[in-house]
Parts: structure tokens; sequence; C-alpha cells
């Protein structure tokens, strides 16, 4: 019994032991890069047109951006170091692989965006080239007066597309739309038409208004949908480009 229990502690204090050893091992060992975020907004233009870049990563980790081509892009990127949080508005003249890497002690790892010129044909089809960010306000009328910060990006999926956010809350991007909405083609005013349907083909939003060099701007009407009863709204919306 006396041998047993002896035996017990010595195994209960070789196992302390080599949990203080594998805590100790852990808490020196190097930490992986912690890049929680890397997107682009929009990733399909035209030639010559602005995205917009932004990241955010653990203010520990080194970042390193990389463009290839590296003409592809004004500025140009060859592993140029970067803050662990920020943002940054380019030119794109190609189609180009961007490249994020990030660094902690010697832990690395990478996050690789993609931006694709669109068929000039497509570029040429607009009027006024409606592809970028946009930020704004969603003036609703009925049925009550309510004003709405709005972030919007225009970007072309096939057809084109209205993305709609509600303000970033953090600093991770522009995540999770409240709305997308398809785009018809543009008329020869620049005027632009996109709406949201359900699965039974009711819009629940519309936009239609005019395509400027300076933004976006018309009315909206919407439809919200309940089991207990279905309420319209409607209002105006004027967005100014961000670049």
């Amino acid at each position: 019994m006396i041998k047993t229990l002896k035996q017990g502690l010595k195994f209960a204090s070789f196992a302390l032991l080599s949990l203080v050893a594998l805590l100790s091992i852990i808490a020196t060992s190097p930490q992986p890069p912690n890049l929680y975020y890397f997107g682009i907004e929009p990733n399909q233009v035209c030639q010559g047109d602005k995205v917009k870049l932004s990241w955010r990563a653990a203010e520990d980790t080194s970042l390193y951006l990389s463009g290839n081509p590296l003409d592809a892009t004004e500025p140009q990127f060859n592993r140029m170091t970067l803050d662990a949080k920020g943002s940054q508005v380019i030119e794109v003249f190609k189609d180009v692989n961007l490249t994020m890497e990030s660094r902690r002690g010697s832990e690395k790892s990478s996050w690789e965006q993609v931006v694709r010129l669109l068929n000039q044909e497509i570029c040429e089809s607009f009027v006024v080239n409606p592809i970028g960010l946009y930020q704004g306000i969603m003036s609703q009328t009925e049925p009550n007066s309510i004003q709405l910060a709005r972030f919007i990006i225009l970007e072309w999926y096939n057809p084109l597309q209205l993305y709609i956010y509600e303000e970033p809350t953090n600093d991770y991007g522009y995540h999770y739309p409240a709305f997308r909405l398809n785009c018809g083609e543009m008329d020869a005013e620049a005027n632009l038409s996109c709406e949201s349907k359900d699965s039974v083909g009711d819009v629940l939003l519309k936009f239609s208004g005019t395509v400027t060099p300076e933004g976006f701007s018309g009315s909206y009407e919407g439809l919200e949908k309940s089991t207990v009863a279905s309420i319209n709204f409607s209002g105006t919306f004027d967005f100014k480009r961000e670049f």
C-alpha cells in the first residue's frame, strides 16, 4: 500500500514537471504570425482604375507586400514593408497577384489576392465607369424618416452587382453585405437600375439612379417581409466615390 502511494506521488510529480516544461516550451516557441485580414475592393476593374487594399495584423507581426508583375500597379510593391494595420489606394494596369507576407520571429505565412482586368468591351460599354467604392447616405422617407450611413461597392460579376454595407465598425474591411443587387445595363444617360429579389420573385430592394464621375445618386424602394405583415419603404440615396 505504502509502495503504491509512493509510486503514485512519484508519477504525479513527474507529470507536474512535464506540464511545466511543456508550458515553458509553448511560451518560448515562435508563435505563428497573425494576419487577420487582407482584402481588395473591387477586385475586377478596367485598366487604370483604382482599388483599395486593406489589412490588419497583430502588432508584433512584420508585413511585406509584393506585386507580380511588378509594373502592374502604381505604386509598385517589391516586398514593401507595411504597418500592422492600414489601407492604400493603388492604380492597376495589368492582372496582378498581390502577396502579403507576414512574419513573427522565424515563423511566416502569406495571403494572396488577385486583381483582374475586365474585358475592354465591357469597360467601353459604360457611359460612365461605375466600378468602385462609394460612401454616403440613404435617406428613408417612408414609412418613417431616417438617415442611414452606408458604404456601397459597384463591382462586375457578370452582370454588374451592387453591394450595400453598413458602416464598418471594425478594422477588417468590408464584410458581409446587407444586400446584393443585380444591375441592368446602363443607358445612354448613365442611368442605372439594380434590384434584389427573393425566391418567389418579389423585389426586396431596388436602386434607380445616375452614375457620374463624382458618385451615384437617385431613389430606392423596397419591401420588408415577415410572417405577420409586409411593409413598403422608400427614400433617396446620395453616394460619393471614395476614389
